[in-house]
């Protein structure tokens, strides 16, 4: 695209490209994935940027697609919490007896 810009209409169309491709590129990184995950995998949008952000340096790149699955797994698994806090049903009171 920006050789296209660059050839067709100039530099400043260049420039205006890339800064599009960075801009969306933003949105989409660090606040669509954020909810999407979060909303499919009840984790909260914090948490797998966090997560996101410590597989890249202490890993790499390349382990970034199993840094939300795998975190993911450490939470319900090994930790044990196999469900929300909203989706718990509350403790029933036992019926009185009269």
């Amino acid at each position: 695209m920006g050789m296209v810009a660059l050839a067709e209409s100039g530099l400043l169309k260049l420039f205006q490209v890339c800064g599009m491709v960075v801009f969306v590129h933003a949105i989409e990184a660090y606040f669509l994935n954020p909810q999407i995950y979060s909303s499919k995998l009840k984790l909260h949008p914090l948490l797998v940027l966090i997560a996101l952000y410590a597989v890249e340096h202490l890993v790499g790149v390349q382990a970034l697609f199993l840094a939300v699955p795998i975190t993911v797994f450490v939470i319900k698994v090994v930790l044990g919490e196999t469900e929300t806090r909203e989706r718990q049903e509350p403790l029933q009171e036992p019926a009185s007896t009269k």
